[in-house]
């Protein structure tokens, strides 16, 4: 799995392990826009940053190489579900944080890459955002 790509991971995940779609459904927290993102480096910065994280860099290489491999081997729809996961998980995402007392349920329907309709309702939302949680405190430095 890469941030840099997980939306493709969590699809090649939920393809391999054989999940639903609400398996790798997730909240997205503390997703802010940061100047320093539009930052570009020059090659010469480039060129340090690779000297001084040279094995960060081979470990992030040889994983975003079998990414991409496991993914080229997926077959050509692969791409539209990707699409069809961000759209489910932006509903979910939009419902989750917006959902007010008496807001009726999310109804997430049967389709290609989704085999059986659920719903998102208050305590869906309340699991993903425990989720978040969870994993922000195990993974903080």
């Amino acid at each position: 799995m890469l941030l840099d790509h997980l939306d493709e991971s969590y699809v090649l995940l939920k393809r391999l392990m054989c999940w639903d779609l609400r398996d790798i459904l997730y909240i997205t927290k503390n997703n802010r826009s940061y100047s320093f993102k539009e930052y570009t480096p020059s090659e010469k910065e480039v060129q340090e940053l690779r000297r001084w994280k040279a094995v960060d860099y081979l470990i992030y290489d040889t994983f975003n190489k079998s990414l991409w491999e496991k993914i080229a081997a997926q077959g050509p729809d692969f791409f539209e579900e990707v699409h069809y996961f961000k759209d489910v998980n932006t509903r979910v995402n939009t419902y989750c944080n917006e959902r007010q007392e008496n807001t009726s349920n999310l109804i997430v329907e049967a389709a290609k890459w989704n085999s059986l309709q659920f719903e998102v309702d208050a305590e869906f939302c309340r699991v993903l955002q425990t989720l978040v949680s969870t994993i922000f405190v195990t993974f903080k430095w």
